[in-house]
């Protein structure tokens, strides 16, 4: 998710869905299948679920 509150902001809006600890940047570290333009202010906030 790109967004220009804090993890901790962005984890409470999905707490209902149980998600692991959010983090910044992309998950795997690897290479996006397409590009996005992230706006300035703004940070890339990644959600994920075992």
């Amino acid at each position: 998710m790109v967004a220009t509150a804090p993890a901790e902001a962005v984890a409470s809006w999905v707490a209902s869905l149980s998600p692991d600890e959010p983090g910044y940047e992309w998950w795997n570290g690897g290479p996006l299948l397409r590009p996005i333009e992230v706006p300035a202010g703004a940070r890339v906030v990644t959600l994920w679920w075992d």
